[in-house]
């Protein structure tokens, strides 16, 4: 974003609005799950989020499919386990979806259960530091401007707000820089049909163009149809907005339109000309488009592609994934990527270790969810919400540990983080994974896979809703 003046904001003090030892920033699944843990450890914890409600992207995103749910426990467990006791959790079709509003409840209930403070509309505008230590962060909300202390801060962000305004280094992008793009999910009513392969939904619309010789053109080849708990409502994961970056004020709001325009356009043409589609309404889009990545922590492990493709374990793990590395092309409208234990080691999971959550040159500060450290390549897997949510448990429980012995997050033994996480249901060194919870396809076994429609130096592409 281009600046082209800038103004001098005068030296003021700031009334400390609480004082804590764990704050955590941001309350999506990350943290969310991160509140709970530290609360749950025995830690005076506090939980800042910028909307209304928590749940970041499976709320304000409505990104319903919960991958990866099952097999890190924890914290994961007791979130599908309150959703399924309220009849929402699965749906014809989709054993993992979910209802969000009932999200927003269950989210909430879970971290006052627990024993955490809560703060609604505050935005995180700063970091303190001394020296290479976090000491807590400047806010801003509707009653002003205030400081917030804490012994450890977890960065739950999604963008890595926290770790970026401490100093800490990130990388973004592809080599060229490039991110994936960004989709604006939305919400239907009145359709009965269920999506069955990765290309149906493309294929009708394809159909419908080459039958009325409509202008509408697909901004992405694998759109899905996922069903709600809700009878007749699924969620849209069509829509597709490229180039931009969700660190970029002017280009969010680029994005936020043009999501939006895309998705009145293409909710048009299905109720015109796809039949299946006939008796549709749209009930909403989602409240903020959805970003799938920004900024990677370079902390003191950076997980690899090949980290993924080879299951690789870790002596510091303190999750597992088992996702497939899911790139949404940022120069096309394909998507691809390679299975978990595709190169030589045949293993179906592999760990993130507690190395990749602990930023290389800042102390006293812990990141958790998608802004951890990894490559592109690695990323493209352990950015969906199981993943972010374990990760988020053990950066609380580590933020706990770290501040009732006064030893830094860095310095922690890994042996005390994993027997606590062990204490709080989290399921370690375990090789089940939720591969049948999921719709994927490899390049081999796909008929509809199309090799025009551009991959990349891959193992075998995945097609589903990431």
């Amino acid at each position: 974003m281009e600046i082209r003046a800038w103004v001098h904001e005068e030296a003021r003090e700031l009334p400390v609005l609480a004082d804590v030892d764990v704050l955590v920033c941001g309350g999506g699944p990350a943290g969310t799950a991160a509140a709970i843990a530290s609360a749950r450890s025995g830690s005076k914890t506090l939980l800042l989020e910028r909307h209304g409600f928590l749940g970041g992207m499976a709320t304000a995103g409505l990104v319903v499919p919960h991958w990866d749910s099952h097999q890190n426990g924890g914290v994961n467990a007791d979130v599908i386990d309150r959703l399924g006791s309220r009849g929402g959790w699965g749906a014809e079709g989709w054993k993992i979806s979910f209802d969000p509003e009932l999200w927003k409840h269950v989210s909430e209930d879970l971290v006052l259960d627990s024993g955490s403070d809560l703060l609604y509309h505050t935005f995180v505008v700063g970091t303190l530091r001394a020296g290479r230590a976090v000491k807590g962060v400047v806010i801003e909300t509707k009653s002003g401007r205030f400081a917030v202390l804490a012994r450890v801060v977890v960065d739950c962000t999604g963008d890595g707000d926290v770790a970026a305004r401490a100093g800490a280094h990130f990388e973004k992008g592809r080599d060229d820089g490039l991110m994936q793009p960004m989709t604006t999910m939305f919400r239907l009513g009145g359709v009965t049909w269920v999506q069955r392969r990765n290309a149906e939904l493309r294929d009708l619309i394809e159909q419908a163009i080459e039958r009325t010789g409509d202008e509408y053109r697909l901004p992405y080849d694998y759109p899905w149809a996922i069903h709600l708990p809700n009878p007749g409502e699924v969620a849209v994961m069509l829509v597709h907005v490229r180039d931009v970056d969700g660190t970029d004020v002017r280009d969010l709001t680029r994005a936020e339109i043009d999501g939006r325009r895309q998705t009145l356009a293409v909710v048009d043409f299905l109720r015109r000309h796809v039949a299946e589609f006939a008796d549709a309404h749209l009930i909403e889009t989602a409240p903020q488009v959805g970003v799938r990545e920004t900024r990677r922590i370079t902390g003191e492990y950076v997980l690899t592609g090949d980290d993924v493709a080879s299951g690789r374990s870790f002596e510091d793990a303190v999750a597992t994934v088992s996702f497939p590395a899911d790139i949404h092309e940022p120069a096309g409208t394909g998507q691809v990527g390679f299975r978990v234990g595709s190169g030589p080691v045949r293993r179906g999971r592999y760990d993130i270790p507690y190395r990749a959550l602990i930023p290389r040159d800042i102390d006293q500060l812990v990141v958790a969810g998608r802004c951890i450290s990894g490559t592109f390549e690695a990323h493209a897997s352990y950015r969906v919400k199981g993943p972010c949510m374990a990760m988020g448990q053990a950066a609380g429980v580590a933020a706990s540990l770290s501040a009732s012995s006064g030893v830094a997050p860095r310095d922690l033994a890994v042996r005390d983080l994993r027997r606590a996480l062990l204490e709080q249901n989290v399921k370690l060194d375990t090789d089940s994974t939720d591969v049948r919870d999921w719709r994927w396809e490899t390049v081999e076994n796909d008929p509809t896979y199309r090799p025009d429609r551009g991959t990349m130096r891959q193992l075998s592409a995945y097609h589903g809703p990431g």
